[in-house]
């Protein structure tokens, strides 16, 4: 009678205590910590660090049950925003194959020949903005054809995968195929090498840790989620705003404790046109239309919309088309790139509106001066367009004009823009 009572007393649930949310700050703060030094080795050649790197980013961020959530949710946190170095890709049957926009690719010579490198792009990169964790972690980073399939990959998938299957929380016997195809060489990217007529097809190791690599940078550049780590913090999710990464350019690790500092006002200028941008897909979507009657700025491709300053407190606007290897000259691509970069910064302070647009603008309107110069199909230099360079149109703005451009501005210009081409059969 007394083993039994005795198992009976052993098989009591034990008295848990609820974690501070100081203790779990402080969590965070160690796990970044922990994720910056990772990345630090990684960077100086120890690949094998990036299983460390994905199993710390796995407990920052990866949602799980309720003994296992993840620090973010642990903070209620789960739409802190996240820093996003790569345009989300579209789920569809349009996109057959996408590499993403977490690594760079190029070939260079030196004195030994010609070479190929991959890197992740770190802080080199046009694209930046910023989205809620939850989104963030669901966003499409690659779609691969490997021959037997297609295969899609989320930057959950990225980290997850190589957390649980290499080590980092068990050594998986078996491997899925999504998994064999992004870690394997040669499952993403094979390249062809050597001079006409001895060429030689090389497959390319590591493309899965330059994604993961970049995932990290994007984390530790995100300064929301650092202020997450701010005893002070009462509890309020702490936003930012796209393309502040409290670090210098390129600067990849470490630097994750700096503050940011972002310009409210380019912002606003940012959040202004990609509402724009995406309402005109709005409105086009789904409708048939000649491709000859829309202008080129108004088309499905990817754009640049860079900014400058002006010395008289002016923001000049240009957006610049990016087709890549696309052409619209009569025929659809196969897939579409319809994402734009926000917002490729370089001030410039150097000059007035005027000498830097020629045109002296009202000063009683939000947008000063709207300078479009998209082509449509049959218009005489159209061809310039496909360059990737074109510029598609300039828009001048006052700064203290530009908290006007709200977003649901943004749409109405927008319909405004497309009213021509609504009727359209």
């Amino acid at each position: 009678m007394q083993a039994t009572g005795n198992r009976a007393m052993s098989q009591k649930k034990e008295k848990q205590r609820r974690r501070e949310r100081r203790e779990i700050q402080a969590a965070l703060a160690e796990q970044l910590r922990l994720l910056a030094k990772r990345c630090r080795d990684f960077d100086e050649g120890d690949w094998g660090e990036a299983v460390g790197m994905a199993t710390r980013l796995r407990v920052i961020l990866n949602p799980g049950g309720k003994g296992t959530p993840s620090i973010l949710q642990s903070l209620g946190a789960k739409k802190v925003l996240l820093l996003s170095t790569c345009e989300p890709i579209e789920d569809s049957d349009n996109v057959l194959e996408a590499l993403g926009g977490l690594y760079r690719q190029r070939f260079a010579k030196d004195e030994n020949g010609v070479f190929y490198e991959l890197t992740p792009k770190l802080g080199d990169t046009d694209y930046r903005a910023e989205f809620p964790a939850t989104r963030w972690w669901e966003h499409i980073v690659s779609i691969v054809d490997s021959g037997g399939g297609r295969h899609v990959y989320r930057r959950k998938d990225v980290v997850a995968d190589i957390a649980n299957k290499d080590g980092g929380a068990h050594l998986a016997d078996s491997i899925p195929e999504s998994y064999d195809v992004m870690s394997r060489p040669g499952g993403i990217i094979k390249v062809t090498i050597g001079p006409e007529g001895a060429t030689e097809e090389v497959p390319i190791a590591g493309v899965h840790l330059a994604m993961l690599r970049q995932i990290a940078y994007e984390v530790l550049n995100s300064p929301a989620l650092v202020a997450l780590t701010d005893h002070a913090n009462d509890g309020k999710v702490p936003v930012s705003s796209p393309g502040s990464t409290g670090s210098q350019e390129g600067q990849s690790t470490g630097a994750w404790r700096e503050k940011a500092d972002p310009d409210p006002l380019r912002d606003n200028i940012a959040r202004y046109f990609a509402a724009y941008y995406q309402e005109a897909r709005s409105q086009l979507s789904g409708r048939s239309f000649s491709i000859e009657t829309v202008p080129s700025h108004l088309m499905l491709w990817r754009k640049l919309v860079r900014t400058w300053e002006t010395k008289d407190g002016h923001f000049v606007v240009e957006h610049i088309s990016s087709p890549a290897a696309f052409s619209w000259l009569g025929y659809q691509p196969p897939r579409f790139d319809s994402y734009e970069y926000y917002l490729h910064l370089n001030p410039r302070r150097d000059q007035t509106l005027e000498e830097m647009t020629g045109v002296r603008v009202e000063e009683n309107a939000s947008v000063l001066m709207a300078d479009v110069r998209g082509k449509r199909i049959g218009d005489a230099g159209y061809e310039e367009v496909q360059n990737g360079d074109f510029m598609e149109r300039v828009d001048a703005i006052s700064r203290n004009k530009v908290p006007e451009l709200t977003e649901e501005s943004a749409r109405e210009a927008a319909q405004v823009d497309m009213q021509p081409y609504l009727g359209l059969e």
